[in-house]
This record gives C-alpha cells, sequence and structure tokens, in this order.
C-alpha cells in the first residue's frame, strides 16, 4: 500500500548517524554536485550526443540531467558528475524512455584513458578537446562528446573499482 511503502521510505531517509531527519529533510550525498551547473561549465548546456543548444529569448541555456542510475535504483552517487549525462530534451527523452540505450562505452573509454591508450580530440561545436564515445540511443548509434575533466570523474570510478577487486 502507498502508507506502508511511505514508512519504507522514511525508515530509509535517516541520516548516517541513524538519527532520524526531520520531516523536510532529505538525505543528501554531501559530496554531489549541482549537476546543471557542472553541465553548464563543462559544455555551455550544448548536449553531449547533438551538440544542440536551447537558449531562451532571456539569454537563460537549458540542458537536460540525465542520470545512468536513477534514485529508485538505489543510487547514492545520483549527483556525482559520473552518473550525470547532460543531454538536449530530445536526446532526453529517447535515453530514459526507448529502452533502447546503450553507455557502456564509456566506462571502456575510461578505462583507455587509465592505459593511455586514447586522448581527447578537437570537437568544432564545441570549442575545445572531447573524448569521442560511441553510444547507442533509441537503437541508433550516435557520438557522445565527454570534457576531459568530465572523463576524469569516470576514469576514478574505473580505477576505484580496479582497487576494490584487488
Amino acid at each position: 500500500s502507498i502508507q506502508e511503502e511511505t514508512e519504507h521510505h522514511e525508515k530509509e531517509d535517516q541520516s548516517i548517524s541513524g538519527e532520524e531527519l526531520q520531516e523536510d529533510e532529505k538525505l543528501r550525498d554531501q559530496d554531489g554536485i549541482e549537476p546543471r551547473a557542472f553541465l553548464e561549465a563543462e559544455y555551455d548546456c550544448r548536449c553531449q550526443v547533438c551538440e544542440n543548444q536551447i537558449v531562451f529569448d532571456s539569454g537563460k541555456k537549458w540542458i537536460s540531467v540525465y542520470h545512468i542510475q536513477g534514485k529508485k535504483d538505489g543510487a547514492w552517487f545520483y549527483d556525482r558528475p559520473f552518473n550525470i549525462l547532460g543531454l538536449c530534451p530530445n536526446c532526453y527523452t529517447m535515453a530514459k524512455y526507448s529502452g533502447h540505450r546503450d553507455f557502456s562505452k564509456i566506462l571502456e573509454e575510461a578505462q583507455k584513458v587509465l592505459e593511455g591508450e586514447t586522448f581527447a580530440e578537437s570537437v568544432d561545436g564545441l570549442s575545445g578537446d572531447y573524448y569521442l564515445i560511441d553510444v547507442v540511443l533509441d537503437n541508433r548509434k550516435q557520438q557522445m562528446k565527454m570534457s576531459k575533466v568530465h572523463m576524469s570523474y569516470f576514469a576514478a570510478l574505473v580505477e576505484l573499482d580496479e582497487a576494490s577487486e584487488e
């Protein structure tokens, strides 16, 4: 029932110290970032796939934040840079709802970065050097662009995973 589900989530929303949170508090990742601000800084709110940039009449820019692992999946790292992508509304919708997406090459590329087997390339539309990664959106092969800073977070995740396996 809805009531049981609410009680279950209230129990989950306790701080690490075991203290119950106030009714209006939520458990937050202390090391999380403001995703939209990160993506604006790295990509000037351009889509990482199609490079589209939405700029309103007011001058405000828009980018949709796609979370690779959703909150419902229990992702404690929900707002960490290695869990977010900046997509235009069209690419976001294809990634979120088409059911035919594959971002697995991001971690493969991160591994190559660690091994010194790949390097960022110049991308004219984004005015800088980016890693070019093959991804699948709505069953179509696309090329994602990832900044050096953004890739460094994915590489650190791969490195951490390797260290934990040893």
